[in-house]
């Protein structure tokens, strides 16, 4: 009898607590649940439109691209002449010289190493490729002595074509006049 009583109240105790623990997830999930997720929609969309509007596209607007473009429109506005060259093409035209085979040994390699470059040399003033042509040898010198100064370890360095490249740039600037190269290509770069 008395096992009987409290099987029965264990099963009304584990009857309770069954209650107990289903009342929160029947009765009150309602729209508390689904909150989250409606949040999320309504907001998310709103923040994707303000930081277009607000932050990418006036940086977009401002590129340089375009205030060269604008600047070249408001100039035409204002009834300043561009040469008929920039006039009839809009832009600037690029030349470019190629300077080919470039042997340098590599420093502290003692002649057993030795690293072998072309490139291509781009100016936007109209009497560039003269300028290089009757500069050849000077720039070649520069170059060589520029290149002469790299170890194995300097010219295997990430990012080591981009240092070369603003290097060479500059030496070449120092030669043929402030801005004359603006840009340079490597098509060959052997180390051997």
């Amino acid at each position: 009898m008395v096992s009987n009583r409290m099987q029965n109240e264990d099963a009304e105790n584990d009857e309770g607590k069954r209650e107990k623990a289903n009342a929160p997830a029947n009765g009150g999930g309602g729209f508390k649940s689904w909150l989250p997720l409606i949040t999320a929609l309504v907001v998310m969309p709103l923040a994707s439109y303000f930081t277009i509007t607000l932050v990418l596209a006036p940086r977009l607007e401002s590129s340089p691209s375009q205030a060269r473009e604008q600047k070249a429109g408001n100039q035409n506005v204002a009834g300043h002449e561009e040469s008929s060259e920039n006039a009839s093409a809009g832009i600037k035209s690029k030349r470019q010289v190629k300077i080919d085979d470039v042997l340098v040994n590599v420093a502290g390699s003692m002649g057993t190493r030795y690293l072998m470059t072309s490139f291509t040399i781009v100016g936007y003033i109209p009497d560039f490729k003269t300028r290089v042509e009757e500069n050849k040898a000077q720039l070649l010198d520069v170059a060589l002595g520029a290149l002469g100064t790299k170890t194995i370890a300097d010219l295997e360095k990430p990012g080591a074509r981009n240092l070369i490249r603003s290097e060479l740039i500059s030496l070449f600037n120092g030669v043929l006049g402030a801005d004359t190269v603006s840009e340079l290509y490597f098509t060959e770069f052997a180390i051997q």
